[in-house]
């Protein structure tokens, strides 16, 4: 009898014991779960950050082509600076000295 209780008392630690072993394992198990859950939800909130950000990118680029042509700058120049651009106003080789007041 006391052989068949202490096989008993081996057989439930060793139970207790695979138990806690599998609870460990699944927690763990789980928390990876959440942390890819997690994870992949801050990927997708970067994803259309950066949509996002390229959208006003290429909108910026395109301004920036239309405030740079020459003939916006030449008619700013001539309204604002009374600048005025002539074709033939210089023969070859010459520089032109711009002194500001």
């Amino acid at each position: 009898m006391n052989n068949s209780n202490s096989k008993r008392k081996i057989s439930i630690f060793y139970t207790l014991l695979v138990l806690m072993f599998v609870s460990i394992v699944m927690i763990f198990w789980v928390n990876n779960i959440i942390t890819v859950n997690s994870l992949s939800v801050k990927n997708n909130l970067l994803r259309k950050e950066i949509k996002q950000i390229e959208q006003t990118n290429n909108f910026l680029v395109t301004e920036l082509e239309k405030l740079k042509t020459y003939d916006r700058i030449s008619k700013l120049a001539g309204e604002k600076l009374g600048i005025k651009y002539h074709e033939n106003s210089t023969s070859g080789g010459e520089t032109i000295i711009v002194k500001a007041n």
